[in-house]
């Protein structure tokens, strides 16, 4: 989950070590301003460009840090190693 302010919001996505991203089941995305919307899922399309999750954005009125505003949980389904009928 990552909790950071707009202008610098590229850089966890592109230094992200993540390989769930294609498997990424759910995007919940909260902004304190719907105004950041726009930015946000700009550079979210960019990240996840041909993965298509379910995501819902929802503006709150602050979140952990007063200087954070959009805060990204990504939950992702990773199969089981051994298979589905295990």
């Amino acid at each position: 989950m990552w909790a950071i302010p707009v202008p610098r919001l590229a850089r966890p996505w592109k230094t992200s070590r993540c390989c769930c991203r294609k498997r990424a089941a759910k995007w919940p995305v909260y902004v304190t301003d719907i105004r950041y919307r726009e930015a946000v899922y700009q550079e979210m399309g960019k990240w996840l460009k041909g993965v298509h999750p379910c995501s819902t954005g929802i503006v709150v009125p602050a979140l952990a840090r007063p200087e954070w505003v959009v805060e990204i949980e990504a939950t992702a389904v990773i199969p089981d190693k051994a298979g589905p009928n295990a």
